[in-house]
């Protein structure tokens, strides 16, 4: 009698450690259904941290982007979470609003920031790499995969975009990007997808009020050529 129970827990047991060891099943997306279908998604928002190093300047705090079809906006806030600016773009217009009430106005979102604020962030292809994808209709190389298929390290546009980690949902929740002397490490957190949540960015468009500002800058947007 004891030897049988002996074996019965054993063979429990055994059950239980071949389990452990059992290796986990992967699901592989395809890569050409999951990029249609991320580069369909237009309308969504995400916040989070950044840090960006270039040079031998860094700066980091809180950001959030709003995506709606081809217009987007980025707020820029401190670590407290205090609004320092505010980037509205499109394809062919950014407008750049500042906590001191100054504003800027160019035809490149990314021209803008780094002229005024020195951050050389990639605005037009960072809306795509968000999504865990490359900018459509553009060259890029998949330099290496996640066990489930999805990007892990991505090239392009002389920019190399790690894609560290993933959400259940397919969508990135950290993200690093480097070129020559910049990198930006990004942290998300707050994935909305629902389009009821969603505001439009015209609703979200920064006033251009009459405010006193130092005379080298008017009190209608700047324009950058």
């Amino acid at each position: 009698m004891r030897h049988s129970i002996f074996l019965a827990v054993l063979a429990f047991f055994s059950m239980l450690m071949g389990c452990s060891h059992r290796e986990r099943v992967v699901h592989v997306v395809s890569w050409p259904e999951h990029l249609q279908h991320r580069a369909q998604l237009d309308n969504w928002r995400v916040g989070g941290h950044y840090q960006v190093s270039h040079l031998d300047q860094q700066s980091s705090g809180r950001f959030a982007w709003r995506q709606h079809e081809q217009e987007g906006q980025l707020i820029l806030m401190n670590p407290l979470g205090v609004t320092e600016a505010r980037l509205n773009h499109g394809p062919r217009h950014a407008l750049l609003h500042l906590r001191s009430g100054q504003n800027f106005e160019s035809d490149n979102a990314e021209r803008l920031l780094n002229q005024i604020l020195d951050l050389p962030v990639p605005i037009a292809y960072l809306s795509y790499w968000l999504k865990g994808i490359p900018r459509t209709h553009e060259p890029y190389l998949i330099i290496q995969r996640h066990p489930n298929g999805l990007p892990a390290v991505l090239e392009q546009a002389g920019w190399r975009i790690e894609l560290l980690a993933y959400a259940p949902n397919g969508l990135p929740v950290e993200i690093h990007l480097y070129r020559d002397t910049t990198a930006i490490d990004l942290h998300l957190s707050q994935w909305n997808l629902q389009p009821h949540a969603m505001r439009t960015i015209t609703q979200l468009t920064v006033p251009r009020k009459t405010q006193p500002l130092p005379v080298h800058i008017r009190s209608a947007p700047r324009r950058l050529s």
